[in-house]
């Protein structure tokens, strides 16, 4: 997992530099922004996860010149948009175990954490009704980040 955060990381610097117009070849010191980098867990196992991991303790057991520490957020709460959402992820997992149904499984994910306070910013207009049938496994984890971001969008 943190090679690929480092890979998004200079991924991102690059682009940075493209929309900043300076370049990695510059002799002369470029301007960056000090990174934080973060992993939001949403899975059941919340105990035995780390508050931080290091990349060079991932690849190389603590013997290399280069690292990158990563924070591990997992906990709930109605105060932040991370705890929002790893709220709002169990609550999803939970009704995806009850419903076969996507839509009745969606529908009841956003009433019960509207009432919990996790969609408190969000739009609290009424539920419209999904159009599509089904969603496959592979899209669950998209689906339920989409759903969250609809429903915490700011008015």
């Amino acid at each position: 997992m943190t090679l690929r955060l480092l890979i998004y990381l200079a991924k991102t610097y690059q682009q940075y530099l493209i929309d900043t117009q300076q370049s990695e070849h510059s002799s002369a010191k470029v301007s960056l922004p000090k990174p934080e980098l973060y992993v939001i867990y949403t899975g059941d196992d919340r105990k035995s996860v780390p508050s931080e991991i290091s990349f060079k303790e991932d690849y190389f057991d603590g013997d290399a010149p280069v690292d990158m520490k990563v924070k591990i957020l997992c906990k709930e709460d109605t105060t932040t948009i991370s705890g929002q959402y790893i709220g709002f992820c169990k609550v999803y997992n939970q009704q995806k175990a009850l419903h076969n149904d996507s839509i009745k499984c969606a529908e009841e994910t956003v009433k019960i954490c509207i009432k919990k306070g996790y969609l408190a910013t969000g739009n609290k207009t009424k539920l419209r009704k999904i159009s599509y049938k089904g969603i496959s496994a592979e899209f669950c984890c998209t689906f339920r980040f989409l759903l969250f971001q609809i429903y915490t969008r700011t008015s």
